[in-house]
């Protein structure tokens, strides 16, 4: 079983969202933004 560490943080405001999470052990982070409409997530 890999061992990992994953943080994960959520900005909310109006009329958007960031989300950013970050793997501790392998240094990946990804982030999305969503809109205030109904519109696919933007990496």
């Amino acid at each position: 079983m890999a061992k990992t560490m994953t943080y994960v943080g959520f900005d909310v405001h109006a009329r958007s969202a960031h989300a950013v999470a970050i793997n501790i052990v392998s240094g990946e982070l990804v982030r999305m933004r969503f809109g205030g409409g109904v519109q696919a997530p933007v990496q």
